[in-house]
């Protein structure tokens, strides 16, 4: 009997054991570190800073631009216009070279009517310059100038220069006129084939112009010149700014 007694509580002891184990297992389950599934966090890209230019933002000035219908000479005359422009390089120790001036022409409903595209080959530091023509046109109603630069080049060194005195406007030949007046040179080499452009101003407002090339300016010298234009300018054209360009850059000596 007492045997008995002895299996049985054996088989009691064994089992509060395993009931024990069951229980510790649970709770180890219940205090397990659970993932949270949220990933590494993303590596920011590094932006580099871009370096700035070293080429400073060069612009040639349009100073002034205008232009006229001029009256037909004769009924059997197609109808003229003529316009000018005046462009400036304020940049010191820069020289722009090929400055196209865009002259585009519209009538009165803003159609566009002709584009013309003259240029200044060369502008040189803190210098100005100008285009001017006459042509054939019906219906001009206003005009819009644009330039733009071919190329900008670096120079430090002081540029001679060339100047225009003794101007005025005469009767020319026809149906014209003509501006007149002499180009000087403080370069010391011949420059050849000298752009000189003439514009016509009444009150503030250019009406007009024209254009020739002096074939050569000696070295330190100076010479006269005839620009012919076809056409009249009214009577009230108070004015006449005359501009001299190199059509080449110039080699210094």
């Amino acid at each position: 009997m007492r045997r008995a007694v002895m299996v049985v509580l054996v088989a009691l002891l064994l089992t509060s054991c395993a009931g024990g184990d069951e229980r510790d297992q649970g709770s180890a389950a219940s205090t397990a570190p659970v993932a949270t599934g949220t990933a590494p966090p993303a590596t920011r890209p590094v932006v580099t800073p871009r370096p700035p230019s070293t080429t400073p933002d060069l612009k040639v000035e349009l100073v002034s631009s205008g232009f006229s219908n001029l009256p037909k000479a004769r009924p059997t005359l197609p109808t003229r216009a003529s316009y000018g422009a005046v462009v400036r390089n304020p940049n010191k120790g820069w020289i722009a070279l090929g400055v196209t001036v865009q002259v585009s022409f519209f009538d009165a409903a803003a159609k566009l009517l002709k584009i013309e595209k003259p240029s200044v080959d060369v502008l040189l530091p803190e210098a100005a310059g100008a285009v001017a023509n006459t042509l054939s046109i019906e219906g001009a109603d206003k005009i819009e100038v644009r330039v733009t630069i071919r190329q900008w080049r670096r120079s430090t060194e002081p540029w001679p220069t060339l100047s225009v005195d003794n101007t005025s406007i005469v009767a020319g030949g026809g149906t014209g006129q003509q501006f007149i007046g002499e180009v000087s040179s403080s370069f010391a080499s011949e420059q050849k084939n000298v752009r000189v452009v003439a514009v016509a101003v009444m009150g503030l407002a250019i009406v007009g112009g024209a254009t020739t090339t002096v074939p050569s300016v000696a070295a330190n010298g100076k010479v006269p010149f005839v620009i012919a234009s076809p056409a009249k300018f009214p009577a009230e054209v108070n004015a006449v700014k005359i501009y001299a360009t190199p059509t080449k850059l110039p080699t210094l000596p």
